[in-house]
């Protein structure tokens, strides 16, 4: 669509009305602090952050990391965000000049939003749309056209006829495939075979995933790791996890690469533990502080499994030896209280293990 300010307020305060975040990519550094202040006044019921490649690395990641915790509603940002860590409350990005990307690369910006279960928007922004150049009209249009889950691959040959593929094995590669490269387009084709098969195999999760507070501190600390990409590299990883083995074995992993695990690193993984743990049992929200837990299920889990979810709390009470209060209605809410010599987060953590059924 053609940029205009009344637009951009909307997308941005449309996200803003249902809890969401957003992404405004801006790839030119030298106006990219012009462009914050005229977004602050557009909309100045946001909370605005920014980051780019030229940052010190451990300031770019405070920023990333921030608006990670929602700390902030709305990233401006160069393509650099295009690598970031996975976020499941930013459902709209706002792409501006996207005339100039090329369609690899918006491709891949697209699929920094729609991470949950929540509709999600890219708006590509442009100058008037008749004065694109040809090419630039083509890569819009087959992004719009390719919209659609499976699309990718759609994108990868549209991007192909449109540039120029040269020896894809080789080092003879013309157009701008000698700067995407065959890997981009294999990942491209795998994200669209993985998507293929999650449709056919319905993997889609019986429940949402559960609003979670932890009040511990969990970051990979730069003394345990100080190359800020390999950090942003393991926080998306961790972001990313849908299985508890991966934990498992990404845990283990960081052992054998980097040496002993700090307590803040166990506690991230642990707080990801609760949440692909929460959402199986059907957890609607879970708080977590120094010396209480409270928690409380889906009505409708409570509706159609309450026996069963009695019955797991009692053994999870007999297995774990917590003292845990169960209130009678229906979200089924609990709360634990933990002794002063107990990680609240590692013992919620046995809690939850002792109510999941093996395997």
């Amino acid at each position: 669509v053609e940029y205009k300010e009344p637009l951009i307020r909307e997308a941005i305060l449309r996200e803003l009305d249902r809890g969401g975040q957003i992404y405004f990519v801006h790839n030119r550094v030298e106006s990219i602090g012009l462009m914050l202040e005229k977004l602050r006044l557009l909309v100045p019921e946001a909370r605005f952050s920014m980051g780019h490649g030229q940052m010190k690395g451990a300031e770019l990641e405070r920023i990333m990391l921030g608006f990670f915790h929602h700390e902030y509603d709305v990233l401006l940002s160069t393509s650099i965000v295009e690598s970031g860590l996975d976020n499941p409350r930013a459902n709209t990005i706002l792409i501006n000049r996207a005339d100039a990307f090329g369609l690899s690369q918006l491709y891949q910006l697209r699929g920094r939003v729609g991470r949950s279960n929540r509709r999600a928007y890219a708006i590509l922004l442009t100058p008037n749309f008749r004065q694109l150049n040809v090419n630039a009209a083509r890569r819009l249009n087959a992004l719009e056209r390719h919209s659609h889950y499976g699309g990718g691959y759609e994108i990868a040959m549209r991007d192909l006829e449109i540039r120029g593929s040269g020896n894809l094995f080789g080092t003879e590669q013309s157009g701008h495939i000698a700067n995407v490269g065959y890997k981009l387009y294999t990942k491209i084709l795998k994200e669209t075979l993985e998507e293929l098969r999650d449709i056919a195999e319905d993997r889609t999760p019986l429940y949402p995933k559960p609003d979670i507070k932890i009040d511990f501190d969990m970051l990979i600390p730069e003394v345990f790791i100080d190359d800020p990409n390999e950090r942003v590299s393991l926080y998306r990883r961790i972001a990313t996890a849908v299985e508890i083995a991966e934990i498992d074995k990404f845990q283990k992993e960081l052992r054998d690469r980097f040496g002993r695990i700090p307590q803040e690193v166990t506690q991230l993984l642990d707080g990801k533990f609760l949440q692909l743990v929460g959402q199986h049992l059907g957890i609607r929200s879970l708080g977590v502080k120094q010396r209480t837990v409270s928690g409380d299920f889906h009505a409708d889990v409570v509706t159609d499994q309450g026996q069963l979810l009695i019955k797991q709390l009692s053994q999870a009470i007999a297995t774990t030896g917590l003292s845990v209060e169960i209130y009678n209605n229906a979200a089924l809410p609990f709360v634990i209280t933990v002794p002063a010599n107990k990680n609240a987060l590692t013992e919620t953590r046995r809690f939850l293990e002792a109510m999941e059924p093996p395997g």
